[in-house]
């Protein structure tokens, strides 16, 4: 679905920046335009995703791309990239392609296996975003069968304990309220500052 939904959102906007259900910023703060700038990517740049984590001891030789962040920017050539791997299930231009219309990681093994080869001519129409960056949360190394400690800095993604999404969100979100509280307290302290009279104090150590 996604490839199919990304080609008709795509030409309203410069920038369209999926994630999924499971996935949170982690920093509400922070301007997509500075991880962008972080990620490397750039005014050639179609398509960026993170890298996703190992499962098991076997180091693969290219880690997947994982479709949970989508940063797809609104290019001729990010067309033909979204065309490519909508069809790829088709098996018109990818014979084999086919197997994942059914099978798990679908549209995520579909690029990670046929389109990303073909769709980087310039090594950064795609961008592979690191881990811990963007992939996996706190704890997930301590699933006896993921590798990677990827923690996910900025984008949370709980692909394996997704009840952890709620918590990852109210603490985003209480990070932020908590950082505008103390900028207001600090900006306006004369407001919100109450001084003690000196009688006042004399009373309170009387009483103490």
């Amino acid at each position: 679905m996604k490839p199919h939904v990304l080609l008709d959102l795509l030409p309203g906007y410069k920038f369209v920046v999926f994630i999924d259900a499971d996935a949170t910023m982690q920093h509400l703060e922070v301007p997509l335009e500075w991880m962008f700038n972080r990620w490397g990517i750039t005014p050639e740049t179609s398509i960026a995703m993170p890298l996703d984590v190992r499962m098991g001891e076997a180091t693969p030789e290219k880690l997947e791309a994982n479709t949970g962040l989508i940063v797809a920017q609104a290019l001729n050539y990010t067309y033909e990239l979204l065309t490519a791997w909508k069809e790829c299930p088709d098996e018109l231009r990818y014979p084999g392609c086919g197997r994942w219309r059914e099978e798990w990681a679908h549209e995520q093994r579909a690029f990670s296996q046929y389109i990303r080869h073909d769709f980087n001519p310039n090594g950064t129409n795609i961008i592979e975003i690191p881990c811990d960056d963007a992939m996996g949360y706190p704890g997930i190394a301590d699933i006896g069968y993921i590798a990677d400690n990827c923690t996910g800095q900025f984008v949370r993604h709980h692909t394996i304990n997704k009840g952890m999404t709620k918590r990852s969100t109210e603490i985003a979100m209480l990070q932020s309220v908590t950082d505008l509280l103390r900028k207001e307290l600090v900006e306006n302290s004369e407001t919100y500052l109450i001084r003690e009279s000196e009688d006042e104090e004399d009373i309170l150590d009387d009483y103490r």
